[in-house]
């Protein structure tokens, strides 16, 4: 009768072919660390690396290229945009500037030293743009203007740029509090996809972290947000046979 231990549920090959089909559904449905990622991805506005689209868009708005390569308005002004960033950042911050010189944008870089790193008025007062790095939880989404810096709490919000827009704070409240699954997920596709259409920020790239784990542990995913380490979700592992 040895072939009817297939359909015992103490099987280990039948323990792996349910696991594998409860994480099958769970990618399907995009539960990862914010509900719906994969439907955030194909709703999000793109824009894919085109120098000459970049240059049609700046002639539109009434800048030209330069002798030098520069783009300059009628009256000869260049295009100059300021970048911040911190002293780790600074290599980032020079490629970028590399590639808006393509586009005929002046970068004028400015890399904080460490005192001017922990000067946060100073931080919250930059006129162009600012590299940061940030969490992809809701929860560190701080383009909201209960993160907006004030004199009184010595500027110690996060959101240095002051960007915020009603819709995106309106769908951002519903994503952070509906006790509904549906409206989470709706709502947190919504605000992601007005704010790339909005280019409020551009993300850059996601930082790697080295998880060592037994084949048997499933769950680790490292850190989250506020959450130090790699056992703070250790309720939601599963050690498998």
């Amino acid at each position: 009768m040895a072939e009817f231990d297939i359909e015992s549920g103490s099987n280990p090959r039948i323990k792996r072919l349910v696991g594998l089909r409860e994480r099958s559904a769970r990618d399907r449905e995009s539960r990862f660390l914010i509900e719906g990622t994969r439907d955030i991805d194909r709703a999000i506005a793109k824009y894919p690396y085109d120098p000459n689209r970049a240059t049609r868009t700046l002639e539109e708005a009434g800048w030209r290229r330069t002798p030098a390569g520069a783009v300059a308005n009628a009256t000869g002004a260049l295009l100059e945009v300021e970048m911040m960033s911190g002293a780790g950042q600074g290599k980032a911050a020079t490629i970028i500037g590399d590639n808006w010189r393509v586009a005929g944008v002046t970068p004028i870089l400015n890399i904080l030293a460490p005192a001017r790193e922990r000067d946060r008025e100073y931080r919250a007062s930059f006129p162009g743009t600012q590299l940061n790095g940030r969490s992809v939880s809701l929860e560190n989404f701080h383009f909201v203007s209960g993160q907006l810096p004030r004199p009184e709490t010595g500027f110690v919000e996060l959101n240095r740029g002051s960007f915020h827009d009603a819709e995106i704070e309106r769908l951002h409240n519903i994503a952070m509090t509906s006790f509904d699954g549906e409206q989470r997920r709706t709502a947190t596709v919504g605000f992601q996809q007005r704010m790339s259409q909005m280019a409020g920020y551009a993300p850059l790239y996601f930082s790697v972290e080295v998880i060592l784990a037994k084949n048997k542990v499933k769950g680790p995913i490292g850190n989250y947000g506020p959450q130090i380490g790699t056992t703070w979700n250790v309720f939601e592992w599963e050690v498998t046979e």
